[in-house]
């Protein structure tokens, strides 16, 4: 299988796996949070009227949407979408995800939003045929996406006064959301060490861009901080979906790489 195509499956099989994760954290709370005291009640999908929300107001369609985009992303995740079954899954995932957006309206996460954009890439420009000259654009794109979402969270970040003063890091582990009682009492005792995290973490995302111009040991090196990253963000806020959802462009991130460096 030619790197472009191995990364495209990759990318495309993450995003399903990432959603459908999604969607099966959101049928085992529906009650709650679908309900009429829910954040993402039939009363306020109303308040913001977008299309198609007098449907998906009726409960049993926003849950029946849920379950469809958890099947097919998980078929999605198993065939792939270079086959015409695992193509449609994908396409049929990524439409119950915008679906469901509309019903929920204000929530949504940087996981959820690269996911839908990679199945969005792979599911147009595999709709003809699945050919190489479309596997070549699709796998640039998807690692430019990728690039672009680092770099922009780490601006982002930059520019708040809390992510460059250090105390970011210590204030979500603080949270109720977010945050781990351990993990804060930690940062409490050594602030430093929260100072350092916040800091590196700004200074990694918005470097990420440098895997374009370096040589491979570096660009590798970039790969394996962003893995750990994610993974310690899955461990601490319970963020699992962005493990799969942004490592899982990674080999697309190495297709764009090889095109862009000068050292490679």
């Amino acid at each position: 299988m030619p790197e472009e195509a191995w990364a495209v499956s990759v990318a495309a099989r993450a995003a399903c796996l990432a959603l459908t994760i999604g969607f099966l954290e959101q049928l085992t709370v529906f009650r709650r949070a679908y309900g009429p005291d829910g954040p993402f009640s039939a009363a306020v999908a109303g308040v913001f009227a977008r299309p198609g929300h007098r449907v998906l107001a009726r409960d049993g369609v926003a849950r029946g949407v849920l379950v469809v985009g958890a099947v097919t992303g998980a078929v999605g995740l198993v065939v792939g979408p270079l086959s015409v079954v695992g193509w449609a899954a994908g396409l049929l995932c990524v439409l119950a995800a915008l679906a469901i957006k509309a019903r929920r309206v204000t929530a949504g996460d940087g996981a959820e939003q690269i996911s839908v954009l990679v199945l969005l890439a792979v599911s147009l420009a595999l709709a003809p045929v699945a050919g190489e000259p479309a596997l070549d654009v699709v796998a640039l794109f998807i690692g430019a996406v990728s690039v672009l979402s680092y770099v922009t969270a780490g601006l982002a970040k930059a520019v708040s006064r809390t992510w460059r003063s250090g105390a970011a890091i210590a204030i979500i582990m603080g949270s109720t959301a977010y945050g781990r009682p351990g993990v804060a009492a930690l940062l409490d005792r050594r602030p430093a060490l929260g100072v350092l995290l916040a800091r590196a973490t700004v200074a990694f995302e918005c470097a990420f861009p440098l895997v374009l111009l370096a040589p491979l040991p570096v660009t590798l090196a970039f790969l394996a901080a962003g893995l750990g990253f994610h993974l310690g963000t899955a461990a601490t806020m319970g963020l699992n979906t962005f493990v799969w959802a942004f490592v899982g462009t990674y080999p697309a991130v190495l297709v764009l790489a090889r095109a862009t460096s000068p050292f490679w």
